[in-house]
């Protein structure tokens, strides 16, 4: 590999890198998107259960088992359309590292469920 070491003087740089930025502007570099995409909302449990077409009990199960993920925060529960989605084509079950707890219907402790 061939090594090229140059002494510039800093505007003799300054002039290297203009004409290179002119350069690729006409060569019409692709830009970058500006807008950020629009955070997705949540669904609730009986709009999982439509898309699903399956009961809430069974989708209270799923989310027992990891199989659909969820997000909690205090009491509520959040789905998100995207995740779920994502899990069916995933058959794995869903790891505790992401944060995924035992899901308990409302109204029951864990230690009733267990």
């Amino acid at each position: 590999m061939q090594q090229f070491f140059f002494q510039l003087t800093t505007q003799e740089a300054i002039e290297a890198i203009a004409q290179r930025v002119v350069q690729l502007q006409r060569e019409g570099a692709p830009e970058q998107p500006t807008t950020k995409p629009a955070a997705e909302e949540p669904i609730s449990i009986r709009e999982v259960c439509a898309l699903l077409r399956v009961s809430r009990p069974t989708l209270h199960s799923w989310m027992a088992k990891g199989t659909i993920p969820f997000h909690r925060k205090g009491r509520r529960v959040f789905l998100f359309k995207a995740e779920v989605l994502a899990s069916l084509e995933q058959p794995e079950r869903i790891g505790t590292d992401r944060g995924a707890r035992r899901f308990t219907p409302r109204g029951t402790s864990n230690a009733q469920a267990a």
